[in-house]
């Protein structure tokens, strides 16, 4: 089977910007179009993971293919990036923006909705437990144009993020 990315759940890969290693746990798909992997480092010893970060696809490189056999991830609602959907458990209302298929099989949505007070916030949960509303209820325009910034303000990259192991 011809592979879609470079590296796949499972895999064990490195990033060509950091020189980080460690196992991909995750895929992690965005509304805009973005794709991250989670790859887990390992301690000192080699036999634990320590750390997780997301890194772009294009960012890694793989080592060795199936290090760790996955479970195949399959969304089974129909709930896809961009639809609206409706939480079972909160009853709250929001749209999807990222879905993370992990490698024991889980499959995760991020859902964004407003807090009735101006304010945004965001709820990950098993993606079983969102109800579609409306399909693709959610459209890509495309962006306003900024107008750039007198001077440079630096700072850290962001297209590495650490990622919670807990």
């Amino acid at each position: 089977m011809k592979r879609k990315y470079n590296v796949q759940i499972g895999d064990k890969a490195r990033c060509k910007v950091s020189g980080l290693i460690g196992t991909v746990t995750c895929r992690k798909e965005h509304l805009f179009g973005n794709i991250q992997f989670v790859i887990e480092t390992y301690n000192e010893d080699g036999d634990k993971a320590s750390e997780a970060f997301a890194i772009d696809w294009q960012q890694l490189e793989l080592v060795t293919a199936n290090v760790i056999a996955s479970t195949p991830t399959e969304v089974t609602n129909g709930v896809e990036l961009g639809d609206l959907v409706k939480d079972r458990v909160t009853k709250v209302e929001g749209t999807v923006t990222a879905i993370w298929h992990w490698l024991n099989g889980c499959v995760e949505a991020m859902v964004e909705f407003s807090d009735g007070e101006g304010g945004e916030k965001a709820v990950r949960s098993p993606i079983d437990r969102f109800k579609i509303k409306t399909k693709g209820k959610v459209t890509l325009e495309k962006p306003a144009e900024i107008e750039k910034a007198e001077k440079k303000t630096g700072g850290p990259s962001v297209r590495i993020s650490r990622e919670s192991l807990k």
